[in-house]
């Protein structure tokens, strides 16, 4: 089992922590009515943070199963993040006609 540096973990911690409260106010406010895809991806990216954290505790930042785990988790979390993106600009941008005529 390889062991991470303390202020790895710390920033891990602080990250997910950061996340969770996001969570929580998007299911708390009913924002996942309006945003469900942003909702996905916040969901999404907490669980690869975990799977992430399991993979490099336990095989190292240097194996090949880490960085085979790493790159295999990667581009879904890239696809539901630009989706989300997408659903933020359109929510945000909706009122201005001109950006969408371009």
């Amino acid at each position: 089992m390889a062991t991470l540096p303390t202020l790895m973990l710390s920033l891990w911690a602080i990250e997910s922590i950061v996340q969770l409260g996001i969570l929580f106010l998007i299911i708390a406010k009913r924002h996942f009515h309006t945003l469900p895809l942003f909702s996905v991806y916040v969901a999404l990216n907490l669980c690869q943070s975990a799977f992430l954290l399991f993979v490099y505790s336990q095989f190292g930042f240097t194996s090949h199963v880490a960085r085979q785990a790493c790159w295999l988790s990667e581009p879904t979390i890239l696809a539901v993040q630009t989706f989300a993106a997408t659903e933020v600009l359109h929510r945000v941008l909706r009122h201005y006609a001109g950006i969408w005529a371009l």
